[in-house]
């Protein structure tokens, strides 16, 4: 439904770069920057033509690191990791069309803030800029029985290096989804995005982090009650959501450890969403909630999103020229 729509302008942003330092001392392997979870229960839709500012918080909370084999390697002691972002999100949809399908773009501003806890060790304690998303060129196709998407983003390393709020890497990311519409009235969805995250080496180190692969996907009902005097109606929607992120081609490079070579991570995740419209002020509330399972060579935790999207202004399509007579 609409109001799913609208979010997917945040279904990207910068990963948790903190989780880079503890899962070194645990042999975990390095991160992309793609952040999986974020896509929702209609991850495979564009939003409508329009203008968008949308403002996001994720919690990654983790106490728990896995060796190749599953087992729980987390060092001894008190150990545990919180991380912290928020984000704020330029999203756009222009009437514009290209094969049929609206342009869009996106800017993703990011700021870290993390405490990893190892015995007595602790980082980054303070807010720090991390690293920008750039989505130039994205299409969305809204079919009667179907959306569909592709888009290309690029991040970029602009998070500081000491403490780390960033990756110190560029990475190129190729997505496709769709969300398929269940019934007439198209209450009832089913999306699923993948996507393609290949990697430029790191800035100050010898080390290639390896082309990954994620597949974000969500079963949603949507509830929709009309208002009176308000053209638009008060639409929720909820229902289960997850991904798989896997590692495609090994990480390459002279200064990965020894221990972390030859290895391939891999992470599933399970959990809900929930999102409302609200019609009086053209706002939409969203909330995620995903639980990681069947880690190997990675951290496995939860995670918690809010995101709070405003429509700034919706774009009416230009009407079709009449045939000349």
């Amino acid at each position: 439904m609409i109001a799913s729509r609208m979010i997917r302008g945040l279904m990207v942003l910068a990963v948790v770069a903190c989780l880079l330092t503890i899962e070194d001392q645990a042999l975990a392997q390095y991160r992309p920057t793609y952040l999986p979870g974020l896509a929702g229960l209609d991850a495979g839709s564009q939003p409508p033509p329009g203008i968008y500012l949308s403002n996001l918080i994720y919690i990654y909370p983790t106490d728990t690191v896995r060796n190749d084999k599953g087992d729980n390697i987390t060092p001894r002691g008190n150990v545990g990791i919180t991380a912290f972002m928020e984000a704020v999100a330029f999203v756009y949809v222009t009437n514009v069309k290209i094969l049929g399908g609206n342009l869009g773009g996106e800017l993703v501003i990011p700021w870290m803030k993390n405490r990893i806890s190892l015995a007595s060790l602790e980082a980054n304690p303070t807010l720090g800029y991390s690293d920008t998303l750039w989505v130039p060129f994205q299409l969305g196709w809204h079919k009667e029985k179907a959306d569909y998407t592709i888009a290309y983003m690029i991040a970029f390393p602009t998070g500081r290096r000491q403490p780390a709020s960033g990756l110190d890497q560029t990475e190129h990311i190729i997505q496709a989804g769709t969300t398929v519409h269940l019934d007439k009235a198209k209450s009832w969805s089913a999306a699923g995005l993948f996507s393609l995250a290949l990697n430029e080496g790191k800035n100050h180190q010898d080390i290639k982090v390896g082309t990954s692969g994620t597949v974000e996907w969500g079963v949603g009902k949507a509830f929709i009650k009309p208002i009176q005097n308000r053209p638009v109606p008060l639409i929720a929607k909820v229902g289960p959501i997850g991904y798989t992120q896997f590692k495609i081609t090994e990480d390459s490079g002279n200064d990965i450890p020894p221990a972390l070579r030859g290895f391939k991570d891999r992470v599933f995740a399970f959990g809900v969403n929930g999102n409302v419209l609200l019609p009086w002020t053209g706002t939409i509330v969203d909330f995620k909630y995903l639980h990681e399972v069947g880690a190997r060579t990675r951290t496995e935790g939860q995670a918690f999103v809010i995101t709070i999207t405003q429509v700034l202004k919706q774009l009416t399509p230009k009407p079709a020229a009449a045939p000349k007579p």
